[in-house]
């Protein structure tokens, strides 16, 4: 019977990746997936980022900012002949980074668009260069890249019947192709046959597992379960049985490295093990993903430790090697100070559940340098999931623990931890004893720290720094039974009235006046407007409004001096026009996150769309950030957090924290330091003049030298912006222009010079 066999071409898509010059990202390198040693250097793989380690010790690093994806990465190639770096993905997107900064990161995504092969297979496992061809090992089989003509050639299905098998690795030997597959075997095919993409062609040289696959010293080596094998000319042949299960086969010019989850082996080319790195005591709890020998030094790629780097003549002390960042890329929460900011990793899930725990540490970032404190470090405390640092004393750092109470920390060091054992805070007795599930937390005006606890009847606390002492206050007028109503706060935020405004997930916005004793509550449809009855976000703005988040929309409350008073208080939504037709702002959005800028604008962080930033009144989008035309690696963002010194605004996400420098600032307090930029403005500039450190509603005018006004507006925060045009028409002409600065009760002025020239 004559065989059939469908001929797949894949025409490739390319896109062009761009840097993102206003961005920051403060990813994690502890974690490496993947590595390879070319050109003198380690190119090593992130979870979404990449670096490059030389001999002289120098780190280049890549991410979303410099134009990647952000996506999990699965493999990494170097290419010394062309001279790029090639990244594949486990979604199966590829990216081809050229060595020159200059030429745009290629985005290769044919393997993601083919409607073919499910999602689940398209991971690239594995990069083979050979004769300018790349070899991508993925879960339906092979593909080939032309690395000259960047186009992809010819896909190999090459399980029983051309069905799509998973494909680890491939090599080259005698002119064959091996492929080391997940459960069909190592298959091979002679490369000189035009017609692999017919199974036929294949020829099964034995079966199982076979994690890796590579040519060394003159010899095609394979990797099973727990074993080493050579192969013979008919089979492969057992060389080495290792005492567990084998993670990785790495190749270098004189070694073979083999991993192992917690152990690596280098073997010599008469596969005698010539180094064994084990457990060191200052790194004993990390798990090996892969590793390679260079003469005498061992680079292990690890899932805590980035690169750990030892060396024959001392194997008991290691080398630490990535670049400075967090300790992992899963950010729950960031709390930005002037020049500084906290990191957290949680966690709890979205619908407040805490299991499995979480010991995940804590990371400060300051004087550009990052102080990572290590679980074991903070008392015990895990699910860690807000920092709340004190005002009136910065260097004292409050941590909620979702299930371990509330950390003190001062000048960086775990000092305290109130437990339902040393404090009034609540556990979940009966149901979960000592499990206290501290939330959410704030400062009041006096300096009193309010925070949450879970599902108990004292939901609400405050804290004295100063006096060390307690109050707990009910909320059983709202839930009178804690865990059966869901008693979960997603955000605390104090009004200027010291009123205590609390987003729930069961009983939607809880007002609580501690002072007074009075407490009340808004919920979804009639009793309150709210689009759902579980909210989720909070911020009060300049105007005393309060932003309400919710998991299916967005509404104001506008009238909270009298909230207690009002009979039926109702929230309101935000209608806006669209092409002129009325439409209400994030309308069945789940909004995780509201903050209020300097200019009293607002940020908006969506559980999968990513991040609004609007004008003050909410009916104006300046930006709508995806990770479609931005650098955030997803579009589920947690947290939001602004520097108020510097506008410099953050997003915390599962997949990295990034920011974004914005130029919204706090009023200054005087007009002692207001100063405009770029000034000079260079012929051909395309930017905005900027005017920083401004106080609050100070008249700003700008006029040419002999006096005509070409720009004025009022200041909110400390920042003012001017596109060059005069009034909106036509661009200011070269020049020298004044910059007058008045402020509103005229007490203080300032005169500043700014020179255009076009």
């Amino acid at each position: 019977m004559k065989k059939q066999f469908l001929l797949i071409i894949i025409i490739p898509f390319m896109l062009q990746a761009q840097h993102y010059s206003n961005w920051n990202g403060y990813f994690s390198y502890n974690t490496i997936v993947a590595m390879h040693y070319a050109n003198d250097k380690i190119y090593a793989a992130a979870e979404n980022s990449i670096f490059s380690y030389s001999n002289s010790g120098d780190i280049e690093k890549k991410s979303t900012i410099d134009g990647l994806a952000g996506a999990e990465i699965s493999s990494i190639h170097y290419s010394e002949a062309y001279q790029k770096t090639i990244i594949g993905y486990a979604n199966g997107l590829i990216e081809i980074v050229a060595d020159d900064a200059d030429i745009p990161i290629l985005t290769v995504v044919d393997i993601v668009n083919k409607t073919n092969i499910p999602s689940t297979k398209k991971s690239v496992n594995h990069i083979l260069e050979y004769n300018g061809m790349l070899y991508f090992s993925c879960g339906y089989g092979i593909s080939l890249f032309n690395l000259n003509q960047l186009l992809f050639g010819d896909t190999y299905y090459i399980g029983a019947g051309g069905t799509q098998i998973r494909v680890n690795e491939t090599a080259i030997f005698n002119n064959e192709l091996f492929a080391a597959t997940q459960n069909d075997g190592i298959i091979k095919a002679d490369l000189n046959n035009p017609f692999l993409i017919d199974f036929a062609n294949w020829t099964s040289t034995q079966g199982g597992t076979w994690k890796g696959i590579a040519t060394y010293n003159n010899d095609i080596i394979a990797i099973g379960y727990n074993k080493l094998f050579k192969y013979n000319g008919n089979v492969f042949a057992q060389e080495h049985t290792f005492p567990s299960a084998v993670k990785s086969l790495q190749i270098t010019t004189n070694n073979a490295t083999v991993a192992l989850n917690t152990e690596a082996f280098v073997f010599d080319t008469n596969y005698n093990v010539v180094q064994h790195q084990g457990i060191v005591t200052d790194y004993d709890d990390f798990s090996i993903n892969t590793a390679f020998a260079i003469g005498q030094d061992l680079y292990l790629a690890t899932d805590k430790y980035g690169l750990l780097k030892s060396n024959t003549n001392n194997a008991t002390t290691l080398q630490e090697i990535h670049p400075d960042g967090p300790l992992h890329n899963t950010i729950f929460s960031t709390e930005a100070l002037a020049n500084e900011f906290w990191v957290t990793y949680g966690a709890h899930t979205v619908y407040y559940n805490p299991y499995p725990t979480k010991s995940r540490g804590l990371s400060h970032y300051k004087n550009d340098t990052w102080l990572n404190i290590k679980f074991n470090d903070l008392l015990g405390a895990r699910n860690l999931v807000k920092t709340t640092t004190n005002p009136n004393n910065q260097s004292q750092v409050f941590v909620s623990s979702f299930i371990d109470g509330l950390l003190v920390l001062n000048d960086e060091v775990a000092t305290d931890l109130y437990t339902n054992l040393n404090s009034p805070l609540q556990d979940l007795t009966p149901l979960i004893p000592n499990d206290v599930r501290c939330g959410v937390s704030a400062f009041d005006s006096n300096g009193l720290l309010w925070t949450t606890t879970t599902l108990t009847p004292n939901g609400l606390y405050s804290f004295d720094p100063e006096t060390t002492t307690w109050q707990a206050y009910s909320v059983t007028n709202i839930t009178p039974a804690p865990v059966a109503d869901h008693a979960e706060y997603g955000a605390l935020v104090i009004d200027d009235n010291n009123v205590k405004w609390l987003a729930t997930s069961y009983h939607g916005v809880i007002a609580y006046d501690t002072a007074n004793n009075q407490i009340k509550n808004i919920e979804d449809g009639t009793n309150g407007g709210l689009p759902a009855v579980d909210a989720r976000s909070l911020a009060i703005d300049k105007n005393n409004t309060l932003w309400i988040g919710t998991l299916n929309g967005l509404v104001v409350l506008r009238n909270l001096t009298g909230f207690f008073d009002e009979p039926d208080p109702q929230a309101e939504p935000i209608v806006i026009l669209d092409d002129g037709i009325p439409k209400l702002l994030l309308d069945q959005q789940w909004i995780s996150d509201i903050v209020v800028d300097g200019d009293n604008n607002k940020w908006f962080a969506t559980q999968d769309a990513g991040v609004f930033y609007t004008s003050a009144d909410g009916k104006q989008l300046i930006h709508h950030f995806t990770k479609d035309n931005s650098p955030l690696p997803t579009n589920s963002v947690d947290d939001i957090s602004i520097d108020a010194s510097t506008g410099e605004v953050f997003f915390a996400t599962s997949k990295g924290l990034v920011s974004y420098n914005g130029v919204s600032t706090e009023p200054a307090e005087n007009l002692d330091n207001a100063y405009v930029y770029p000034n000079p403005v260079r012929p051909n500039y395309q930017g905005l003049v900027t005017i920083k450190n401004l106080i609050a509603d100070a008249n700003v005018k700008i006029t040419d030298i002999t006096g005509n006004l070409v720009y004025e507006a009022i200041s909110e925060g400390g920042v003012l912006q001017w596109d060059l045009h005069a009034f909106g028409t036509h661009r200011a002409a070269s020049g020298v222009y004044l910059v007058h600065i008045i402020s509103k009760d005229a007490s203080q002025t300032k005169l500043l010079k700014l020179m255009i020239v076009n």
